[in-house]
């Protein structure tokens, strides 16, 4: 039978429950069906034998290499995030003619959408624009670019550079390197809300200034994720300032923190370096950044200040076409204007502060710096180095005048002409000198306390020993000295009950003055007058609080006070205090919000009149979407300035102002 005959046959005799097959001989052959998840195939191990059913075993699978299947881009794995960042910060950076470049040192890996793109070469990217802003970045192709738009953190390219170009040849780099397998929404918040951050663990970072010197000591600080290490002592910085409205320029290898023309430091008036006014205050904000080549940045100031305090309040510096999260700030340093080279006023810390503030109010004046600097050259020194220029008037400008005997008993002392000179010869003489005439009052004269001293003669000091308790002093007329008296005849002259109304800890009267040249006549003062003839001023006080919410905030607002607490001296009314006098007055209080997105940024400002600057707090909303600002500020006011209180919710329209967190105290501390 021939093979088609027996293949005919063979095919003709089959059911549906075998498979065909052969034998050994080429014969065809059958067999029956089998069990599942079984396979034909040869042994399992040794020899070749004829195929059998069987189950499957480890050696019968081939070795496939994960790296070499199709589709490996696909994100088909949703329980993973993909991976997205710079394995290693091995390449260095470096800008020329325009181009930036990093240079490879080492292999390192560029991960972009969960690709791994192994970087074996130098990679350069064109930075064409001048005083612009670059971000550089490896794209899900794993092609180094520039854009101008600032990069997603959530996206799926890999930050690597940022470049700030100033012209073809100068550019500042700072290092965004951030690592693969970080937490992107992590990394994201973190930018947003708290961004460059100082290493208070290990510390660092000390500020030395001085007129014509700085120094910042090495240190470390956070980007996220990122360390920026500055190593050893820097004395140099990249000087910024506005090189128009629009744009930001820098000075590279500055050694001095400000900017100096001539004799005179300069501020920033609207992108136009200006020269400062004589005995002009300016500030000076020092950070340090990712910049891979000059990490200290200076940021001369855009005000000049009359005094102090006004740069110490000064607003928050403006930057244009930068983005400056990743710099720290570290302090605020003020000098004056007082020549070449200036006087270098003090710094404030700010290391362990997050953002950028620029706003401080000293709460005590020994918490000022540069304490020791002599920056108030009104005064007179300890040491008597300075020259009085002027009179010293006791009564109207504080001229002193020479002591003139009483012309009659019970008169007081007058005084009616100027002493010419007096100069301290040493620890124990006090030299009067008039024309030629010149004469001691040494400390032999005092031999026991309570001893006065008088002339007994035209320039001939004499001492008069103390008296009796109770005594008082009395004056025997022209010519004649001093003595001591019974009290009694005194307190008839004044025309008082009994001497018990001089005593201030038991007063039980009116408290006499006298308020004129003439001793003899006398006025009954209240002790508000009192006080106000001392110094102190009137009992100024006052606090109010908020009665009622108010809803849904939208920009700053004048806080409504609807109760008062108290108001002595009737200076509040319709939620602003009006200054009775000029003075120096404390304002405190808070102002609570509800309703708030959490993290949400929340303020205070407390607001003279007259166009004079602000005072501003803030604080954040809460998880439960409440907050509040504590404010506290010592200010001057001339009598008939008012204060009022602001608040606002940024950027949230739904925030309200929670009654019962809501006051305002003002206290009069001195005039």
């Amino acid at each position: 039978m021939s093979l088609r005959s027996r293949f005919s046959t063979f095919i003709q005799g089959l059911t549906a429950s075998r498979v065909m097959v052969t034998d050994s001989s080429g014969n065809p052959a059958s067999i029956a069906n089998q069990a599942a998840n079984t396979v034909l195939a040869g042994p399992a191990t040794g020899a070749a034998a004829n195929p059998a059913f069987r189950a499957m075993v480890t050696a019968d699978l081939p070795s496939i290499d994960h790296g070499g299947l199709s589709g490996l881009a696909d994100n088909d794995h949703p329980h993973y995030q993909l991976r997205c960042g710079i394995s290693a910060r091995t390449a260095t950076f470096s800008y020329a003619a325009g181009v930036f470049t990093a240079t490879y040192v080492s292999d390192y890996d560029a991960w972009t959408n969960g690709v791994k793109w192994t970087i074996t070469n130098t990679r350069t990217v064109n930075i064409d624009t001048n005083y612009t802003l670059y971000y550089v970045y490896f794209d899900i192709d794993g092609v180094m670019k520039a854009s101008t738009s600032e990069w997603d953190l959530l996206g799926n390219t890999a930050p690597f550079a940022l470049v700030f170009r100033v012209s073809a040849s100068v550019a500042a780099m700072g290092d965004e390197r951030h690592v693969p397998d970080r937490n992107r929404g992590l990394h994201a918040w973190a930018h947003e809300s708290i961004g460059c951050r100082y290493d208070t663990l290990h510390g660092g970072l000390t500020g030395t200034f001085g007129a014509t010197t700085f120094s910042i000591s090495q240190g470390d600080v956070w980007d996220e994720d990122l360390l920026h290490s500055i190593v050893g002592a820097k004395t140099t910085c990249r000087r910024w300032s506005r090189s128009s409205i629009a744009a930001m320029t820098f000075v590279d290898g500055a050694t001095v923190l400000y900017s100096l023309n001539g004799t005179n430091i300069q501020y920033d008036a609207a992108g136009t370096l200006t020269d400062c006014g004589a005995n002009k205050y300016v500030c000076h904000y020092v950070f340090t950044t990712n910049d891979v080549t000059v990490p200290i940045y200076s940021l001369i100031g855009q005000a000049q200040h009359t005094n102090l305090v006004d740069a110490q309040n000064e607003a928050t510096p403006v930057f244009t076409g930068l983005t400056t999260v990743e710099w720290k700030l570290l302090y605020k340093v003020i000098y004056r204007n007082t020549g070449s080279p200036p006087t270098y006023v003090g710094a404030q810390d700010y290391r362990s502060v997050s953002g950028v503030p620029t706003t401080f109010t000293p709460t005590a004046h020994a918490s000022l710096s540069g304490l020791d600097v002599d920056d108030h050259t009104q005064y007179l020194l300890v040491a008597g180095t300075r020259a009085v220029t002027g009179d010293i008037d006791f009564n109207a400008s504080y001229q002193c005048h020479d002591l003139q005997a009483p012309a009659a008993n019970g008169e007081a002392i007058r005084a009616t002409t100027k002493i010419t000179e007096v100069l301290l010869e040493s620890a124990t003489d006090l030299k009067h000198t008039q024309g030629t005439d010149t004469q001691f009052i040494t400390k032999a004269l005092l031999t026991e306390q309570g001893d006065i001293i008088y002339a007994s003669a035209a320039s001939t000091p004499a001492a008069l020993p103390h008296g009796n308790a109770g005594e008082v002093l009395t004056s025997g007329g022209n010519a004649a000295n001093p003595s001591w008296a019974a009290a009694g005849g005194h307190a008839q002259q004044h025309a008082l009950d009994s001497t018990v109304d001089h005593s201030v800890g038991s007063l039980v009267g009116a408290l006499p003055l006298f308020t004129d040249a003439t001793p003899t006549k006398l006025i009954t003062k209240s002790i508000a007058d009192a006080r106000i003839a001392l110094g102190f001023g009137a009992d100024t006080k006052c606090r109010a609080h908020a009665s009622a919410a108010q809803d849904n905030l939208s920009g700053w607002v004048q806080i409504v006070f609807g109760t008062e607490d108290y108001d002595i001296g009737g200076n509040f009314a319709s939620n602003i205090f009006t200054a009775p006098v000029n003075g120096y007055y404390l304002i405190s209080g808070s102002v609570g919000f509800v309703g708030g997105t959490a993290g949400g940024r929340l303020g205070a400002e407390i607001l003279p009149s007259g166009g004079a600057s602000g005072s501003f707090f803030w604080g954040t909303v809460g998880a439960d979407g409440v907050g509040g600002v504590v404010f506290l500020d010592l200010r001057y006011l001339t009598a008939a300035q008012t204060v009022q209180i602001l608040g606002i919710a940024v950027g949230n329209t739904t925030t309200d102002i929670e009654p019962t967190q809501v006051f305002i105290a003002v206290n009069l501390l001195s005039i």
